[in-house]
């Protein structure tokens, strides 16, 4: 929490990115066995980064969701 409270933001939201890196912590080898994976995504609502919503950014925010709903469902 230190680290989020003295970082500076820029403005831009890479839902994806926080998708991905929730993935990796969840699915990582230090994971605690035999414990409910779960993600809990906050935003703005605005996938802005790659590009902005409407083009990049929310499409590969989408296809990052499904594939972590997959990948949690197998």
């Amino acid at each position: 929490m230190q680290n989020l409270s003295t970082s500076k933001w820029n403005g831009r939201t890479n839902i994806s990115a926080g998708i991905h890196r929730g993935r990796e912590v969840l699915t990582s080898v230090s994971a605690r066995p035999f414990t409910a994976k779960t993600m809990v995504l906050m935003s703005d609502g605005a996938a802005n980064e790659p590009g902005n919503c409407g083009t990049a950014g929310c499409a590969q925010a989408f296809q990052a969701a499904i594939n972590a709903a997959v990948q949690a469902a197998q």
